[in-house]
């Protein structure tokens, strides 16, 4: 490069391109501080050591690496609410803290130094609990279940036992009734008296 000709970086184009590349030789006096982009960051956060100086005051908390730092003003203030509050919260990704929606998975975002995901979660555990408490109700649905189905068969049974007696005594009586008729139809011209019998059509004597 003519402008720069002891600098020595693999893309010469991102010299001057309006981008601060932090990283590598590019910000540095041989290669014009990044052709002028890093100028103005390089003023306001002399100590501050980051790949991308765009992201420092782009309005999300960047809060990994050395962004939120009193050396990169806490990313560029983007981070100072969130560190005011959570000071001992560790997440990469301080945007999804209190958006409404619980990051149960998270073992950094649902705990007590990052307010429980903001909130989000409520209950400082609630994953765990919800399947204990839809496991029980599962199971006592189902106990009471079998014990109705085991009531309505021994009540089907029941009746079933029922119908068959009285289907029983019915054929006794008719079984007794046809013996009775029976017994009319091959006497019928004798009637009982005592211990005899006598005959009711004697002949008749011309």
């Amino acid at each position: 490069m003519q402008d720069y000709p002891n600098c020595y970086v693999d893309y010469s184009f991102y010299i001057g391109d309006g981008d601060c590349d932090n990283y590598g030789s590019y910000n540095t006096a041989e290669c014009g501080f990044d052709g002028g982009d890093c100028e103005g960051f390089n003023a306001k956060y002399p100590n501050c050591n980051v790949d991308s100086p765009s992201f420092i005051g782009d309005g999300y908390c960047d809060n990994h690496g050395d962004y939120n730092t009193a050396e990169c003003g806490f990313d560029g203030g983007d981070c100072e609410g969130f560190s005011a509050k959570y000071p001992n919260c560790n997440t990469d990704y301080p945007s999804l803290i209190g958006d409404g929606y619980c990051q149960y998975y998270d073992n950094v975002m649902n705990t007590a130094e990052c307010g429980f995901d903001g909130g989000d979660c409520g209950n400082p555990n609630p994953f765990p609990v919800w399947p204990v408490v839809g496991g029980v109700a599962g199971g006592a649905l189902l106990l009471f279940t079998a014990i109705g189905i085991v009531i309505c068969k021994m009540k089907r049974n029941a009746s079933t036992m029922q119908e068959t007696a009285g289907g029983a005594g019915v054929q006794t009586g008719n079984a007794k009734d046809d013996m009775s008729n029976q017994q009319e139809e091959r006497f019928p011209d004798v009637e009982a008296t005592g211990s005899s019998a006598r005959n009711i059509h004697k002949p008749v004597l011309q």
